[in-house]
């Protein structure tokens, strides 16, 4: 796999206990390692481990059908922006709140597929083992918000450190993006259709 990354942040201090911060964050996948299947009548599927849509993995039906599209690159775009807020330690006490909105776009969500209900098995998922998988109804190519977009996120960490050494509860809200609808074609696993 091969990534960019570029983050960008300001932090601005109120008093010497209050600190506030805000931080830009962009991920794009450059190339990624995936098996890269075709059907091979009398055979089944035959993988490439390949970069997906090039090199031998880019026209991968060329063969049997010079009309075919090319296979798609894999695509996974990160945004996000970080607000923070961070009461210093004193007085017993200290206080970090954090809000993030963020966007996670592509078509490949990773080594760990979020859209096969977890798999874990890293470079041999499903999203490029048909050429059709990569393709909607409408023989778009299909692009969209991924399984683990979460659109916002919060969490605030308290502690208070009296003599007895207490530490408060850190709740984090991450609400994710649900499946609204799966397809199934060609007696292949169901798949996750992410809508715009």
């Amino acid at each position: 796999m091969k990534n960019q990354e570029l983050q960008l942040g300001l932090s601005h201090e109120l008093s010497p206990q209050m600190v506030v911060g805000a931080r830009y964050i962009w991920k794009d996948l450059l190339r990624a390692i995936e098996d890269v299947g075709v059907l091979v009548p009398g055979v089944g599927e035959v993988f490439y481990i390949a970069n997906p849509g090039e090199g031998v993995a880019e026209f991968i039906l060329a063969d049997e059908c010079p009309t075919c599209p090319a296979v798609p690159k894999a695509k996974r775009d990160y945004k996000g922006l970080e607000l923070t807020f961070q009461k210093r330690y004193s007085d017993n006490w200290a206080l970090y709140l954090s809000y993030t909105i963020s966007r996670l776009y592509g078509n490949y969500s990773g080594l760990a597929s979020s859209d096969e209900d977890g798999r874990t098995s890293p470079n041999v998922n499903r999203f490029f083992d048909a050429l059709y998988m990569t393709f909607d109804r409408n023989a778009e190519l299909v692009y969209g918000r991924l399984g683990t977009t979460a659109r916002t996120s919060s969490r605030a960490v308290h502690l208070r450190v009296p003599v007895e050494h207490d530490a408060g509860p850190q709740p984090v809200h991450r609400p994710g993006h649900p499946t609204l609808r799966r397809s199934q074609r060609c007696h292949r696993p169901v798949l996750p259709v992410w809508p715009e």
